[in-house]
């Protein structure tokens, strides 16, 4: 596999799945009374919720000049109000993704799908890039630009951002979860103070089946370090049931956040695949 960190721009397969499959996912956000779905914006209401740290995103017209004033910390005043419910998704850019061009290519699909169907179900939906630091990306900007995988920060500091988002609402998580330290750790991080979550693992085909036999040499794609790899029979099962362990830890350490964790082996037709592994779950419906 060749490094391919980009630009990478999402493909036409991406309107062809958001006209063939709909997000029926409604996961509560939690506020509300009497069946209302409540959430938190920087809205005109004027009943005041709660002051809280500056996050990417926010309206700077509601920052707090007097708090800064006095703390030197950047906070806004947020306002409670009857919205739709907010759908963070957030795309991982490490360079542990884009290890194949298929493998970026479909993470950036992946993105673009979840924010056209969260904003045709009526959700408040922006698409957030995470490469150590945290910025929303318009969809002008993702179209015309694209996104480059460039991130060399180990996943779970890359994560911390996202413990800066505002409370509540709906997060999706796309990374392929490529760092030794425990699961659990990794899904608290990313899930931080979210109401409702969805763990998706990009990971291309080639990664899930080392060769049977013969040299392989592997790339740490955040640092550049190389190593050459014999494998045969024994090296390759050995091989097989780290992976198949590492996988499993993945699943429970999303189950102990109360998240669905869902694997995206690439490549793979967008609608058969959302069709195949989001359809079940009671995410998305055909339209």
């Amino acid at each position: 596999m060749e490094i391919a960190p980009g630009p990478h721009r999402p493909t036409a397969d991406v309107a062809r799945a958001a006209a063939s499959l709909e997000l029926v996912w409604r996961p509560s956000t939690g506020t509300g009374t009497s069946g209302e779905r409540l959430g938190r914006s920087l809205g005109a209401s004027s009943e005041f919720a709660e002051h809280r740290s500056y996050a990417p995103g926010d309206d700077v017209r509601h920052i707090d000049w007097r708090v800064f004033a006095r703390s030197d910390q950047l906070m806004v005043r947020a306002f409670r109000e009857e919205i739709a419910p907010r759908l963070d998704v957030v795309l991982d850019l490490s360079r542990s993704l884009a290890v194949d061009a298929q493998k970026a290519g479909g993470a950036v699909d992946l993105a673009a799908l979840w924010v056209a169907w969260g904003r045709s179900a009526g959700f408040a939906t922006r698409l957030l890039a995470l490469d150590g630091s945290l910025r929303t990306v318009s969809p002008a900007e993702l179209a015309s630009d694209g996104l480059v995988f460039d991130g060399r920060l180990p996943l779970e500091r890359a994560l911390d951002p996202l413990a800066g988002l505002s409370a509540g609402g709906v997060r999706v998580v796309i990374s392929d979860w490529m760092t030794p330290v425990p699961a659990q750790d990794l899904f608290t991080r990313a899930f931080a103070r979210a109401s409702a979550g969805l763990a998706l693992a990009v990971w291309h085909a080639d990664e899930l089946a080392p060769p049977s036999e013969g040299a392989l040499r592997l790339v740490d794609a955040e640092t550049g370090a190389e190593r050459e790899v014999e494998f045969d029979g024994a090296r390759r099962e050995r091989f097989t049931k780290r992976l198949e362990r590492w996988r499993e830890d993945l699943a429970a350490g999303a189950r102990h956040a109360g998240v669905p964790f869902v694997e995206w082996p690439v490549p793979v037709d967008l609608v058969v695949g959302a069709r195949d592994r989001l359809g079940p779950l009671g995410l998305v419906g055909a339209q």
